[in-house]
């Protein structure tokens, strides 16, 4: 299932996957939080930030995959540039297109 955001933007959700976000605060923080499994097309704009239990994932302008599923973080970069942050350790890695990062909370 497909959505789109308030600037633009797409998520297509795969099953089981939800998000939720502020509207009224989406214009000064593009924020989301996300479970599940979901590709995202971001528009250019501000920080684009997408938050789970797991990890957090940020964006200026691209396209990428994330799947928070069975305790595990991953992010697949397809287009532009990606900053993954593990909400465990506090480490941190930036990704190019085609590049995947993966992250177990075990």
């Amino acid at each position: 299932m497909s959505h789109i955001l308030p600037d633009g933007s797409k998520v297509t959700l795969n099953a089981e996957s939800s998000f939720s976000y502020h509207p009224y605060w989406w214009n000064i923080s593009r924020e989301l939080s996300f479970e599940g499994e979901a590709y995202f097309e971001v528009e250019k704009g501000s920080r684009f930030s997408v938050i789970s239990e797991a990890g957090s994932t940020e964006v200026l302008g691209t396209s990428f995959n994330i799947s928070t599923r069975n305790a595990g973080y991953k992010v697949f970069c397809k287009t532009g540039k990606v900053k993954v942050l593990s909400a465990n350790t506090g480490k941190e890695v930036i990704l190019e297109p085609n590049m995947l990062a993966v992250l177990n909370n075990q």
